[in-house]
């Protein structure tokens, strides 16, 4: 036997008898009595054996000790691998329009918003594309984006109804979601979109009405948070879920809560979750690199808001996850469409066109940008080969690496003692009260191991 790369071990404020025990490779988080983490590091300093039977079969099966013939940083290569040119699912992220009717202060796209929708050329060309891949799919999903999506509704149903057709034929599951500004967003579209299988929406507010327009003005400057707001409340019998992303910087972070407290009065709280999403910088020469907190100043307001009164509006689940790919853009089978068809691997990149990896009206080229994305190996990687949160991590945020820029690993590189201490105390909350626990908990309780 020997000990995995991936243990991680921390003291336990709420009762110092006990510590925490987590492995990143298996996810298993475990309270341990501190006589037994003793016999533990005995066995890693001296490998003097665990006399504790019991204690020694619990380490193997929360995957603390693994058998000597087990490669981990193999077996992670081997995961990724498999999960990035696998062919089973398909992911397309598409923009049926450059334009938009917003003018928001931090937005990536705004260097390259342009009058523009998508041709029926290239709207033709996706449905070939997807038709060419439906005979080795099992899972189809669609993320209308922008530019501002419903600036092309039409488009978005027509495209919709193809996919919908294909996806029958073929015995292919098929979901949508959308990534809206939420001004548009009224019954009537909320019902259409229905049918078009859409389940998910995001909308964005940045915190009370003089904050929110400060930041996501219209085009012609005007204010835009009385019309989000009113139509998240009009929709709520209709939307099926909403995440309510709150990007956070130095301008708001003090009155993130309010969007929770927002949404909790408002009775919104079955289908509207908030959740921070961190404004991160583009380079050297972006204007809103001052508004930008750093990841040690965005994880304090996320915990902020774990431990505070709104806690409960939260759906995010705090604890770990596994990673094979960080996201769509080290993965094989997942493309970013812009409406004139250029495709890209990374949201962050559309619109540059640089930085495309070829036309779905002509083909995928092999270049350079394809291979800096899916060609990366994590477990290659100097900076990251030898990381004790390489499992859930995988070399962090691919644009970022890509682009040299900074912030690209993962929060739990640095805070994922943070995240274990309130995982534990949530769990051994519930579990004292003996009530019906949220599902993210619930969900936290499979992985939990107690060695008591």
């Amino acid at each position: 036997m020997k000990v995995s790369q991936y243990n991680s071990i921390y003291d336990f404020p709420s009762n110092p008898s006990q510590k925490l025990m987590f492995n990143a490779k298996s996810l298993a988080l475990a309270l341990v009595d501190c006589s037994k983490v003793e016999q533990y590091e005995n066995y890693c300093q001296t490998h003097e054996e665990i006399p504790d039977e019991a204690f020694l079969n619990d380490l193997k099966t929360g995957g603390f000790l693994i058998d000597d013939s087990i490669d981990e940083k193999a077996i992670l290569k081997y995961e990724q691998l498999c999960s990035r040119y696998s062919r089973s699912h398909l992911s397309l992220v598409i923009a049926a329009t450059s334009n938009c009717n917003f003018r928001c202060v931090y937005c990536y796209e705004r260097s390259v918003l342009r009058a523009s929708t998508m041709s029926e050329a290239t709207q033709e060309a996706i449905v070939k594309f997807v038709e060419s891949e439906a005979p080795h799919l099992e899972s189809f999903t669609v993320t209308w984006y922008g530019g501002e999506p419903l600036l092309a509704l039409d488009i978005i149903e027509s495209l919709s109804l193809k996919f919908i057709d294909i996806c029958k034929k073929n015995d292919i599951a098929y979901g949508a979601t959308i990534v809206t500004n939420g001004y548009l967003l009224n019954c009537a579209v909320v019902e259409k979109l229905n049918t078009l299988y859409v389940n998910q929406y995001q909308v964005t507010l940045d915190g009370r009405k003089e904050i929110h327009d400060c930041s996501r003005p219209l085009a012609n400057g005007g204010g835009t948070y009385d019309v989000i707001t009113q139509n998240l409340i009009d929709v709520k019998d209709v939307i099926p879920s909403v995440s309510l992303r709150i990007n956070t910087g130095r301008h708001n972070v003090d009155q993130v809560h309010e969007i929770f407290e927002w949404v909790k009065d408002n009775g919104l709280s079955e289908k509207v979750f908030p959740y921070l999403g961190k404004i991160t910088s583009t380079g050297k020469e972006d204007p809103t690199t001052s508004m930008c907190l750093n990841t040690d100043e965005f994880v304090e307001a996320r915990i902020k808001m774990i431990n505070g009164e709104t806690a409960n509006l939260q759906r995010n689940n705090f604890y770990p996850t596994p990673v094979r790919c960080y996201c769509g853009a080290d993965s094989n089978n997942v493309f970013v469409i812009d409406s004139d068809g250029s495709l890209y691997k990374c949201w962050d990149d559309i619109g540059h066109i640089e930085r495309a990896v070829g036309n779905i009206n002509t083909n995928i080229e092999y270049n350079s940008t394809l291979f800096s994305y899916i060609q990366y190996s994590a477990v290659d990687d100097p900076d990251c080969s030898d990381c004790a949160v390489l499992p859930i991590c995988m070399g962090g945020c691919p644009h970022r690496r890509v682009q040299s820029l900074p912030d690209r690993c993962s929060e739990f590189k640095d805070h994922l003692e943070e995240f274990l201490l309130i995982t534990a105390d949530n769990v051994i909350k519930a579990r004292s009260k003996e009530t019906k626990c949220s599902s993210s908990v619930k969900s936290i309780f499979v992985r939990i191991v107690t060695f008591l």
